[in-house]
């Protein structure tokens, strides 16, 4: 599956009764917001580090599974 195509392919999928294995729609997210972060950044309305710094905030006020 090319990279252009993935999106609509995921979306078909899931609007069937096939079910999607947890680890692709976990990947296809990451790249979506890994490509909104690029050009957000390449705008100069964001900075990458800067959301790094963020979800690192999160992820330490965020109470763990146990």
């Amino acid at each position: 599956m090319d990279e252009g195509n993935r999106g609509a392919e995921m979306a078909k999928v899931l609007g069937g009764r096939q079910t999607v294995p947890l680890e692709e729609v976990v990947l296809a997210q990451a790249f979506q917001l890994e490509a909104l972060m690029n050009v957000l950044e390449r705008q100069g309305v964001i900075k990458k580090a800067e959301v790094l710094e963020e979800i690192t905030r999160l992820n330490a006020k965020t109470p763990k599974a146990t």
